[in-house]
């Protein structure tokens, strides 16, 4: 796939001595007839997909991602690859949580690339990440999409099992987003917490609010976008126990990161968020995740 690289040299001193499983889903939508369908599929444990079903009128593809292993170990590594070609929908959920396990050394290895043509629609709307005491993640996820596609995506993460007593507990976890359109970079997005190296709880990081969301809304411009960046910028000062701020990059799009006192907190503006996101980027409304 042509577009930004993952930076290799990066990768192979994450790989080294690795001796997880490496899992992959990849993944072709196009469009057929009246709806979006599955072209080509491919995938291996410890990540596994589940056919797509049609909850919306308009043919979007939602399809959801499974861990059978229920989580990941350090040393796994997990590979995605989704196209989504000319005038295709599509939508990507999990079907639970993202659960990193403890790894004294080696981390989780996540790669994500993405590629979105000619009024193609892509959604990644997943459950949250959660790291364990001692846990170590990296993701990488690399976009290619053309200047007539739509891209949303989201990420929320807690700051560890909290039914366990953990807060801030785990080693590492390290997200980065490159987004490229016609070839051109228009987004480069890093997100690294080390909180062995910083109390969380410090102003200026945490405080808090232990739960964190990230939102990404691209495909869209001019007075649509100055209008959801209002609506956005009121919703996030809308409520206690929750603080964010919004940024429009470029004219292509907007930029969401908050923080929340509680996963319900976190939850809900979550929904609001995507809500909003799909009202201007797509006009309709979201509807509930079903989970099997």
């Amino acid at each position: 796939m042509s577009g930004s690289r993952i930076p290799m040299l990066h990768i192979q001193k994450i790989q080294n001595n690795m001796v997880g499983k490496h899992g992959i889903i990849d993944v072709k939508f196009e469009k057929s007839a009246n709806k979006t369908i599955l072209r080509n599929e491919f995938s291996r444990i410890p990540l596994k997909i589940i056919k797509p079903f049609y909850p919306e009128k308009d043919g979007t593809a939602y399809l959801t991602i499974i861990s059978p292993t229920g989580g990941h170990v350090g040393g796994d590594k997990l590979e995605f690859r989704f196209n989504i070609s000319n005038d295709s929908k599509a939508l990507i959920t999990t079907q639970g949580a993202t659960k990193i396990y403890k790894s004294l050394e080696k981390s989780v290895l996540s790669t994500m690339e993405i590629k979105i043509e000619e009024n193609g629609i892509f959604e990644f709307i997943p459950d949250p990440i959660i790291p364990f005491a001692d846990s170590r993640y990296v993701q990488y996820v690399n976009v290619e999409m053309h200047e007539n596609a739509k891209f949303l995506y989201a990420e929320t993460i807690y700051q560890g099992r909290s039914a366990y007593g953990e807060n801030f507990d785990y080693s590492l976890l390290e997200l980065r987003l490159k987004v490229k359109m016609n070839k051109l970079p228009i987004l480069n997005d890093a997100l690294v917490i080390k909180p062995k190296a910083n109390n969380m709880k410090n102003e200026g990081l945490f405080e808090s609010y232990p739960y964190l969301g990230s939102f990404y809304i691209i495909g869209v411009s001019g007075e649509v976008l100055n209008e959801m960046y209002t609506d956005i910028d009121e919703l996030l000062h809308s409520k206690e126990g929750l603080i964010g701020a919004c940024s429009i990059f470029q004219n292509k799009g907007l930029f969401v990161r908050f923080l929340a006192e509680s996963a319900l907190i976190l939850r809900e503006y979550y929904f609001k968020l995507w809500n909003i996101s799909r009202k201007y980027t797509l006009k309709k409304e979201s509807i509930f995740l079903r989970k099997l």
